[in-house]
Order: structure tokens, then C-alpha cells, then sequence
């Protein structure tokens, strides 16, 4: 199978927590720039992902599932903005990567 590859951002403490539970699910990740423009450029870090489509859907939907409802995950969709997930079920995490290769992890304060 090809591998699939997807990114994160978000806190030094979330990539961190979030590549031990990957490397836990044996996911590899690596730690990249990821770059954005939209109108002003901005440059992060951010950890990427690289495994099966299945394999990288099922680790998402496992953090997601422990993290719980403090875990907010946001995405872009070309033509529908910035949308946020209500559901980390592995079969919404698909359908969410099917949209999207980039997420973006945040805490509920």
C-alpha cells in the first residue's frame, strides 16, 4: 500500500504527546516546517504522520478517543472554510481525511 501522509499542528506539548502516541501505534513521524499563506504568511512546526490511510485514521481516531472532548481538531476545506470535528469514530476521521491532509490540534481551556 502507498503510504498516506498527514500533518499537525498545534502546541509543543500536543505534537509531543500526540508523536508518543503515534510511535506507541507504530506510526512514523517526522517534525517539519509547515508553511501557510492567507494573506499574511505564516511559517510553524509541525509533526507529519506517514503510514497506511487506515493505519494513520485509526491512530487519529485512538488520540482523539483519549484526549476526548478537551481535544479540539480543526481543518480547512477549499469552499467550506475552517470546520472543526465533533466525532473522532475512526469512520469520521476518515471521511474528515479524505477532505484534508492538515489538522490542526487545539485545548479547550
Amino acid at each position: 500500500m502507498e503510504d498516506f501522509r498527514v500533518t499537525v499542528t498545534g502546541s509543543a506539548q500536543e505534537m509531543d504527546e500526540l508523536e508518543r502516541f503515534c510511535r506507541r501505534q507504530g506510526v512514523v513521524t517526522e517534525r517539519g516546517l509547515v508553511s501557510a499563506y492567507d494573506g499574511v504568511a505564516v511559517s510553524v512546526f509541525g509533526l507529519h504522520a506517514i503510514g497506511t490511510f487506515d493505519v494513520l485514521a485509526q491512530c487519529i481516531a485512538g488520540y482523539g478517543a483519549v484526549q476526548g472532548s478537551k481535544l479540539k481538531v480543526s481543518y480547512v476545506v477549499p469552499g467550506r472554510g475552517r470546520l472543526v470535528a465533533s466525532d473522532y469514530s475512526f469512520k469520521a476521521i476518515t471521511e474528515l481525511l479524505r477532505q484534508t491532509q492538515q489538522l490542526s490540534f487545539d485545548r479547550d481551556s
